[in-house]
């Protein structure tokens, strides 16, 4: 239902907001741009950051022209989402089509620079928004305040607070009391307890917030006296303690901590993400001489890895186990999950034989998180006998155990032991949930036993398990792969119909719009592209890619750049891999100058092109006869940085070769390689023009290969049908000794690559 109220949109679900937008852009005469903006505000203020970016694109699409309004959203949007990139793309698209920024769009920029945690560039911001003469509203300031303070830069802080009265604006209490707390950190009271009067002169009351962190520093410095006027102050004021000064309530009223206090002190500022004020409610603990304990330290560790700071959780527990402390069953499953969590298998395993040398016995949880960590490490083996050690000390597995087994080998394409594990988790009277079967799923799929994933997905729901849009797509995915388009769009109106989309991310369509690009069906495709607007789904760089890689691929080259063209017109930033794909398309199309016009505007970007983009060029420039330049090219990637790959070696040579340049092919030496240039040999033949030149082939390999990777290269390498071949004759075999030519003619794979190499070891020089 659709509430309307003094022109201002309110929606109860998000699917009325899109209906409604449908709506108005079928009205005849069509709503104006303001209109789009409320209603685009709206699907904002519901908090569909990616539906709202959909939406701002199709009323572009539409000819719907851009306003500083609508414009200030999208940069909200992708600030929202964490696109900072897209946001300031979005600033410099308003410059280019002549829209003036307002406030509103830097306060909007620096807000999601502070969010994210980007303090310096949000200060270079708001000074170049001062600098270009856009005037700092409130929030602006506020919120730079607090990027100030963030970085201990409170010097400036002050000095920003004071502008803030000299350019006409009056500080509030969060802006008071944000740089309040950073004076306290640096331990900088007078200056501090001078602000807190100064404000309350201005008529700016103080909350719980300004004087929690003066309280907490006259407690640091031990100046009781002045901890109990300001407690009285804050009580007489009718402001409430908060969890901070709560603490401090009860040593104002003679109430004596105890470890059990504050164990619960430091737990609530873990959860509330304080942990510097749990640190130091331990250092506090061990001052006033209360020992703590092993729930004290557990609940640090737990905090600091619900953080995600595990390597200081490891140096914590390291700290609790020296002095003497004994950890639990609950401070090791704590440690056990973070070591899993950085990648640290090995030390993961020995603190779980830590634990039995300590007494304690790891439960099913522990024992799980390490084989999951095994199982994601390969380690396969190992994860197994993990498996069997538990059981047999009595502990049972359950789904959480299997899981992640059962995912390894599925990776490894083990499918007895896939059955086997599934089988033994059955009779365990274990039952699998939908992580479990989906597992499966994708493993089938991925190996295109798309039969064999349905039969999983007809098993899940007569067991009651409700597919979900994961297992889905990987059935999807699997026919995308067999090129069987028709049934995966079966499944994808499936997933359409059960609801899963507009709230489902846009992996869907990137499987489908694979699969028809890949199967050439580029119109089907970008019926699906232009589906997702009307559905409120933002395509990203992947959709963008894949649409782009089928384009070229077909030769719809003005296609792709139009697309191209489109994607950066809605504010997106193409990666180096769209680049690359359109570089490439252009090139292997013989569209020269277009590819080096494009080159040149990547440049101009400020994109540092990879090896592969100059891989992609340099290969443009040989197949185009353009030698010289590829040979430039290819001299000044050390100067770049870059080291040239296998590639970039085969397309030289293959250039050099083709242009009947076999002897500069020869002495094009190299310094690394790779074993698979070694295939390139395959194509000689008819680059060279002459079959007897085959002989250089081996010259150029045994002079520019490391005689160790010549010999790895050579290990079951079928090369050419020699007994019918006359390719290897006259010169090459007497250069190579007649000791040589009795292994060349003995077989196709060389079967008596024993004695060969041998050989080859032995008389390396004979082929220089």
């Amino acid at each position: 239902m659709v509430k309307k109220r003094e022109a201002k949109y309110e929606f109860d679900k998000i699917d009325d907001a899109l209906k409604l937008f449908d709506r108005m852009l079928l009205d005849c005469p069509r709503p104006c741009v303001v209109e789009f903006s409320k209603l685009v505000g709206a699907v904002v203020r519901m908090k569909h950051y990616e539906i709202a970016v959909s939406l701002c694109k199709q009323m572009e699409l539409e000819g719907i022209g851009h306003t500083v309004v609508t414009l200030n959203m999208l940069i909200n949007c992708f600030c929202r989402l964490g696109s900072l990139n897209f946001g300031f793309s979005t600033l410099g698209k308003m410059l280019k089509i002549g829209i003036e920024p307002n406030v509103i769009t830097f306060s909007t920029l620096i807000n999601g620079l502070c969010v994210r945690g980007n303090f310096e560039e949000s200060v270079r911001v708001f000074n170049k928004m001062v600098w270009d003469g856009y005037q700092p509203d409130l929030i602006t300031y506020s919120t730079l305040l607090n990027g100030l303070c963030k970085i201990g830069k409170t010097a400036e802080a002050v000095r920003l607070l004071m502008k803030m009265e000299d350019g006409g604006f009056q500080p509030n209490n969060v802006a008071y009391s944000t740089v309040i707390d950073s004076l306290c950190k640096d331990m900088l009271i007078t200056e501090a307890l001078d602000l807190l009067s100064k404000m309350i002169a201005k008529g700016i009351l103080p909350d719980v917030f300004t004087y929690s962190p003066l309280i907490q520093a006259m407690c640091d410095s031990g100046k009781w006296e002045e901890v109990k006027n300001l407690w009285n102050e804050m009580i007489g004021r009718g402001i409430r303690p908060n969890v901070v000064t709560f603490g401090i309530l009860m040593e104002l009223e003679g109430i004596g901590h105890t470890v059990v206090t504050l164990n619960i002190l430091i737990n609530c500022f873990c959860r509330l993400g304080s942990l510097n004020f749990g640190f130091s409610t331990l250092g506090k603990m061990l001052k006033i001489g209360i020992e703590p304990g092993v729930i004290t330290f557990s609940t640090l560790i737990n905090g600091l890895c619900v953080r995600g700071n595990f390597a200081e959780s490891v140096r914590v527990f390291n700290e609790m186990v020296r002095d003497g402390y004994q950890p639990n069953l609950i401070t090791y499953n704590t440690l056990l999950n973070g070591l899993c969590k950085i990648g640290k298998t090995a030390e993961a395993v020995r603190l779980l034989m830590k634990m039995e040398e300590g007494g304690f016995q790891p439960d099913n949880v522990a024992y799980s998180t390490v084989i999951d960590s095994l199982c994601k490490d390969r380690l396969i083996t190992e994860a197994l006998d993990l498996l069997s050690k538990m059981i047999a000390k009595g502990i049972l597995p359950d789904v959480f155990t299997y899981s992640p087994l059962i995912q390894a080998m599925c990776d490894s394409g083990k499918w007895l032991e896939v059955k086997n594990l599934w089988n033994e988790m059955i009779g365990r009277g274990i039952r699998p949930n939908v992580v479990t079967f989906g597992i499966l799923v994708d493993a089938f799929s991925k190996e295109g036993m798309v039969s064999d994933a349905q039969d999983v997905i007809e098993e899940m729901i007569q067991q009651g398990i409700e597919p979900n849009i994961v297992v889905y797509n990987a059935l999807m995915d699997g026919y995308c792969l067999r090129g069987e388009m028709d049934e995966a769009r079966k499944v994808f109106d499936l997933i359409v119909n059960k609801g899963y989309i507009p709230t489902a991310t846009v992996i869907s369509y990137n499987i489908m719009i694979n699969g028809y690009s890949k199967a050439k069906s580029i119109d089907e495709a970008l019926k699906l592209f232009h589906e997702m607007s009307h559905r409120g789904l933002t395509p990203n760089t992947v959709t963008y890619n894949t649409l782009l890689t089928g384009m070229c691929q077909v030769g719809r080259l003005s296609t792709a750049l139009k697309l191209f063209k489109d994607l950066i017109a809605c504010g997106q930033v193409p990666d180096l891999r769209t680049w690359a794909i359109l570089l490439d398309g252009l090139f292997k199309h013989d569209h020269i100058d277009d590819g080096l016009r494009l080159f040149q505007a990547m440049q101009n970007c400020g994109l540092k092109p990879n090896i592969v983009i100059y891989g992609i060029l340099i290969d443009g420039m040989c197949g185009a006869g353009q030698l010289k330049v590829a040979r430039e090219l290819f001299s000044g990637l050390s100067m770049k940085g870059l080291k040239p790959d296998v590639y970039i070696y085969t397309m030289m040579i293959k250039g050099l070769c083709k242009a009947g340049l076999a002897d500069e092919a020869y002495e094009f030496k190299k310094d690394s390689f790779c074993p698979k240039l070694l295939s390139m040999h395959m194509n000689f033949e008819d680059a060279l023009g002459k079959p007897g030149k085959i002989a250089l082939t081996w010259m150029l390999l045994v002079n520019i290969v490391p005689l160790e990777e010549l010999l790895t290269g050579l290990q079951g390498l079928r090369i050419y049908n020699i007994n019918q071949s006359n390719c290897l004759t006259g010169n090459f075999l007497k250069l190579v000794s007649g000791t040589f030519k009795p292994f060349l003619l003995k077989s196709n794979y060389f079967a008596s690559n024993h004695q060969f190499l041998s050989y080859l070891t032995e008389h390396k020089t004979v082929l220089g």
